[in-house]
């Protein structure tokens, strides 16, 4: 249902955010948004870098259809909604 209007190339020194993946037992990773770098994670980081997670386009189409009021909202969107977390460049500088 969703039309391709157009491509770009996203500026990655902007809001693409890092992600962190793993547990404590087998250590926790931080990754940047494009999946091309990962690390061990510092204690900080493990704590506060958002989790890595994967999510249905169908669930993201009907949480969208909920914000524009076309169908209920369920608190299951909520952790689709924009939260500020750390940037891929501030976990990975360039060098």
């Amino acid at each position: 249902m969703w039309e391709v209007v157009g491509t770009a190339t996203p500026d990655t020194r902007r809001l693409l955010p890092a992600h962190s993946w793993g547990t404590a037992a087998d250590g926790v990773q931080v990754t940047d948004f494009s999946g091309s770098r990962s690390r061990p994670a510092s204690v900080v980081e493990a704590e506060t870098v958002p989790r890595q997670a994967v999510v249905s386009p169908f669930f993201v189409d009907i949480a969208f259809r909920a914000v524009a009021g076309v169908v209920d909202w369920h608190p299951d969107f909520e952790h689709l909604r924009y939260r500020a977390s750390s940037r891929s460049v501030d976990v990975f500088p360039e060098v």
